[in-house]
């Protein structure tokens, strides 16, 4: 149920209340509203620009491996009470201008040298490479980058 907030006029309503189940519902190029009240237990889906990382599975399941990498080093570094998994989405978005998924395809090596970076440089990541050990995976051993190459 889609329902304009106010009165009922000629001049439209620039908020929108939507009640009801809608974790299965679209709507796309049809509201035109300055406040949209969402009420749901998730969030809605975001769509990924034409270009971005998040468009392509094995360039964003690459940058989830190396955030989540990033954060098992950190968590080691600081603790599990004091870490802060989010921290790293904050600090991607405040260097690429972007959130992680949404940065553009050709800036995809920039931010994977960045995350291997901060994870070389972590406590962990540093004991890591004075024994020889890698910190994470390359983006060409990744399985599903394995896959495509045997043609599987």
């Amino acid at each position: 149920m889609i329902k304009a907030k106010g009165k009922s006029s000629a001049k439209s309503s620039n908020t929108i209340n939507i009640k009801g189940n809608v974790s299965n519902s679209t709507v796309a190029n049809s509201i035109s509203a300055q406040t949209i009240v969402y009420k749901s237990r998730s969030k809605p889906k975001m769509e990924f620009a034409d270009g971005a990382i998040g468009k392509k599975a094995e360039l964003k399941n690459y940058v989830k491996h190396l955030i989540d990498r990033y954060n098992e080093y950190k968590e080691g570094d600081v603790g599990k009470s004091k870490m802060n998994y989010a921290a790293i989405w904050g600090i991607i978005k405040k260097e690429f201008k972007a959130s992680a998924y949404q940065v553009p395809e050709a800036q995809f090596e920039a931010l994977c040298s960045f995350l291997q970076y901060r994870i070389d440089n972590t406590k962990q990541g540093r004991i890591n490479r004075g024994k020889g050990f890698k910190n994470y995976s390359t983006f060409d051993e990744m399985p599903t980058r394995m896959a495509s190459h045997t043609g599987e």
